[in-house]
C-alpha cells in the first residue's frame, strides 16, 4: 500500500555502531534497508537508505501495489547540520519538490510548514504544525493549522512522566468550541531509546510530528488509544537484537477492540552494511 510520506521511523531508526570489546576498533554499521509485511499478505514495504559523508541523503520507500511498482524518495536538505527542508519525489513525480521546512527558535523546531496544491492548484504552504515548549525544554503542545488560516484546527496535549512521553490528548477547536478526540497512553521499556541514541530528540518532527513517543528516553512497548475514556486500540511490540545490540526484527501487533474486533500483526526486518 501507498503511504505517500515516508514515516519518520525511517529516520529514527538508524543506529549507531557499538563496539564488540575494548580490545577491538569500533566498527560503524548503518542501517541500509528495512522492510515491513503484514502477516498473512505477500506485499511487502521497503525502505533503503543511501548516505553521503555519513548523512542520510535518501531514503527510498516502494513497493507493489496491484502488479505495479510504486517508491516514494525523500530527501533531507541541511544547513550546516540543521535539518531545513524535505523533498519527495515518486513515480507519479519524478521532480523532487519540497514537502516540509521548519523553523526553529535557538536549537528548537517551532514550526513545520506542509506543502501541496491549494484550491487554485498553486503549489505551496497548506498547512503547519507549531510546537509549545516548557521551561525544561520538553514539547508540551502541538497546533495543527490550515492555510489560508481557518477557525479549525487541531490541539495536541503531551504529558511527561521524567524523560518519556507518558500521553498524548487530541482537541478539535473550531473558535471557541472545543472538543477532546482521542487520548493516547504509552508504556515502555527500560532500555535507552535506539533512535534518540543516535539523532537526539529533534529529527523525528519531519515526518510525523505526533508521533510524540519516540521523544521519549526509552523504547516503545505498547500503545493504547481511548475515545470517552474507553480503550478502543491496543499497539504492542516486540524487538529482537543482533550480536551487534540493534534491532534486528520487530514485531507489531495491533488490536482493535471497539466494533469491529481484528487483529493485525506487522513484520519489520532490518538490514545493516558497515560504512
Amino acid at each position: 500500500m501507498r503511504k505517500g510520506l515516508l514515516s519518520a521511523a525511517a529516520f529514527v531508526l538508524l543506529f549507531s555502531a557499538c563496539k564488540k570489546d575494548d580490545a577491538t576498533p569500533a566498527e560503524e554499521w548503518y542501517l541500509s534497508k528495512f522492510t515491513s509485511v503484514e502477516v498473512g499478505r505477500t506485499d511487502t514495504v521497503t525502505t533503503t537508505v543511501k548516505l553521503t559523508n555519513n548523512i542520510i541523503s535518501e531514503l527510498t520507500e516502494g513497493g507493489i501495489d496491484a502488479g505495479t511498482p510504486w517508491y516514494f524518495t525523500t530527501q533531507p536538505v541541511f544547513d550546516g547540520s540543521r535539518l531545513t527542508q524535505i523533498k519527495e519525489s515518486s513515480d507519479a513525480e519524478p521532480t523532487p519538490r519540497v514537502i516540509n521546512s521548519l523553523d526553529y527558535t535557538g536549537d528548537k523546531i517551532t514550526k513545520i510548514n506542509y506543502y501541496g496544491y491549494n484550491q487554485a492548484q498553486e503549489y505551496g504552504i497548506t498547512g503547519y504544525n507549531e510546537m509549545v515548549y516548557n521551561a525544561q525544554g520538553k514539547v508540551t503542545e502541538i497546533r495543527t493549522k490550515a492555510v489560508p488560516a481557518s477557525e479549525y484546527a487541531i490541539l495536541h496535549k503531551i504529558t511527561w512522566d521524567g524523560e518519556n512521553v507518558k500521553s498524548l490528548t487530541v482537541f478539535n477547536v473550531v473558535g471557541a468550541d472545543t472538543s477532546q478526540a482521542n487520548t493516547e497512553k504509552y508504556f515502555y521499556d527500560d532500555k535507552p531509546a535506539i533512535h534518540r541514541a543516535f539523532f537526539g530528540n529533534g529529527f523525528i518532527w519531519n515526518g510525523s510530528p505526533t508521533t510524540v513517543e519516540n521523544l521519549s528516553a526509552n523504547n516503545l512497548l505498547k500503545k493504547e488509544i481511548y475515545y470517552n475514556e474507553e480503550l478502543y486500540t491496543r499497539v504492542t511490540y516486540e524487538r529482537t537484537y543482533n550480536e551487534r545490540s540493534q534491532v534486528k526484527e520487530m514485531k507489531v501487533k495491533t488490536e482493535a477492540l471497539k466494533d469491529q474486533v481484528s487483529t493485525q500483526n506487522d513484520i519489520i526486518t532490518y538490514t545493516y552494511l558497515k560504512k
